[in-house]
């Protein structure tokens, strides 16, 4: 049965769970601190990159398996998009989340700038 993560409030609940079980890894630090956080441009000009938090299904032990991962990474003391390679590279650092159900892989994957949501309203993506 897959759950429901259409509200915004249950979403960001279970964000701040997940990251909150996996603070010791640099991209979960750079979310949950993204005042300090360096970034990168996009290339198109648009918008600056902190993350690009992408998800792939794998298997372990003959079950299925879901991680979510950032493209982009540290890079020494700044940020690089490792583009197709972003999900080895992610592994070899330890720098994915393994999630049970591609639903909840994905909610997480596109909801985690829930994060910087503030409980009075106007967050980041909220303007």
């Amino acid at each position: 049965m897959s759950e429901d993560f259409s509200d915004r409030s249950r979403l960001r609940e279970m964000v701040m769970a997940i990251l909150l079980r996996n603070a010791e890894k640099d991209f979960v630090q750079r979310v949950l601190n993204p005042g300090v956080s360096p970034s990168i441009p996009d290339g198109a000009g648009w918008q600056n990159l902190t993350h690009l938090m992408s998800w792939a299904d794998g298997e372990s032990d003959g079950r299925p398996e879901y991680y979510v991962y950032p493209q982009v990474m540290r890079d020494g003391p700044s940020l690089r998009d490792f583009g197709p390679g972003a999900l080895e590279e992610a592994f070899r650092r330890g720098e994915f989340i393994r999630f049970a159900s591609p639903d909840s892989a994905e909610a997480f994957s596109s909801g985690y700038k829930t994060a910087w949501d503030f409980p009075w309203g106007g967050g980041l993506y909220d303007r």
